[in-house]
């Protein structure tokens, strides 16, 4: 027989008896009344069972040895760590239950919380060696802890590698429009540890700040590892307002510059491949002041 926690603890036997009307007390061999929450992986118990002679033909009182089966419990992974550039560091997952669960790290690549690739996997423990550390490391890692019995919510790991400002093609493409007498508003993102600071530039290379024309975002951490943002917004559009800006980067380890573009809204394009379905001919009446007034 066997003990299972199902939401509450369950008896259940190899073999069923033909009645289960019964009570049952669990007591431990130190006395201890267990109230039907054991929580050993192996216990002998003593049942106190009333009703049961005509099942079993004997004592009601009947001494067992139970496994006592349950999910995942106590599971515990590292939550950030912080890696120099070329560094090494190692991720520890590991986790209780019975039977002993099985622990596998994978990473979230795509950002959305999805299983990736399996990166190792172990019995109550597993790790994850980062060597020769670089930014491509850099990311989200996911613990799960699964076993027969049930399984536990995957748990997040943040290993930042430490990183100058730089940026993706894809982070920094395409220009920002906006109307005249409305606002623009340009983001530059970067990725980077320690934290960057944002300088923002126009015109004559005159540094903007926040006030009455312009207003700058705080910088905000995007994705919880090493992504940043500034956002510059621009009030009151004018014709002078249109052009490039410069978004500079800068901690630590270096620096890194690009251009952002405000521009016009796009003029509408020509229409092509016009079809008329249908056409009148109108004749309209002019006399020598004008049009016609009709009798």
């Amino acid at each position: 027989m066997s003990l299972q926690k199902t939401g509450k603890w369950a008896l259940t036997y190899d073999t069923p008896p033909k009645s289960l009307s019964m009570n049952v007390f669990f007591i431990s061999q130190s006395g201890e009344h267990l109230n039907g929450e054991p929580r050993h992986d192996n216990l002998i118990v003593t049942f106190h069972v009333y009703g049961l002679e005509s099942v079993c033909g004997g004592s009601p009182v009947l001494p067992r040895r139970v496994r006592v089966t349950f999910g995942p419990e106590d599971v515990k992974a590292t939550k950030r760590v912080v890696v120099e550039k070329g560094g090494s560091a190692t991720l520890l997952c590991s986790a209780n239950g019975n039977p002993t669960p099985t622990i596998t790290w994978t990473r979230d690549v795509d950002g959305d919380g999805s299983l990736g690739e399996r990166l190792a996997t172990g019995d109550g423990e597993a790790r994850v060696a980062v060597t020769g550390a670089s930014r491509a490391d850099s990311g989200r890692y996911l613990c799960t802890a699964f076993s027969v019995a049930g399984a536990a919510p995957p748990l997040e790991t943040f290993v930042v590698v430490k990183q100058a400002p730089w940026s993706t093609h894809k982070e920094m493409e395409g220009d920002s429009w906006a109307a005249a007498g409305g606002e623009g508003r340009l983001e530059c993102r970067v990725r980077a540890f320690p934290k960057p600071s944002f300088t923002w530039k126009h015109k004559n290379n005159t540094t903007l700040s926040s006030g009455d024309k312009y207003d700058i975002r705080k910088t905000q951490l995007e994705d919880g590892v090493v992504e940043w943002s500034s956002v510059l917004s621009v009030k009151g559009v004018v014709r002078g307002d249109y052009g490039n800006y410069s978004c500079v980067a800068r901690n630590i380890l270096g620096s890194h510059a690009t251009s952002l573009a405000l521009v016009p809204p796009p003029t509408p394009a020509a229409p092509t491949n016009l079809t008329v379905s249908r056409a009148w001919d109108i004749a309209i009446p002019f006399g020598p002041i004008g049009l016609l007034a009709s009798r």
